[in-house]
């Protein structure tokens, strides 16, 4: 199912492979079609040890083409980890 800019709200979610309970912050990263860098922080789940974030408005991508999200976690002794990167394509309204 495509994604449609402006439009669309997405969710972002990853399993983990430590306890939630470990998890001090957690981030979802991305890097947009023109380059511009930025991040939302994100919620974890400490019963299914997921970490979501649920884009609050549809401005929140606001951008055609391929978006590269990846999740950034820093544990509770203060050591940070990320995820490896996935690609995500997102359309014009119109197409």
């Amino acid at each position: 199912m495509p994604i449609y800019n402006s439009r669309d709200k997405l969710q972002l979610s990853a399993s983990i492979d430590i306890s939630a309970y470990a998890v001090s912050s957690a981030k979802f990263n991305y890097i947009k079609p023109s380059g511009t860098t930025g991040s939302f922080s994100a919620t974890v789940n400490t019963n299914s040890d997921t970490i979501t974030y649920d884009l609050a408005s549809t401005s929140d991508i606001d951008t055609s083409g391929r978006w590269r999200f990846w999740l950034e976690i820093t544990d509770t002794s203060g050591l940070s980890t990320r995820a490896e990167t996935t690609p995500v394509e997102v359309r014009d309204n119109d197409t």
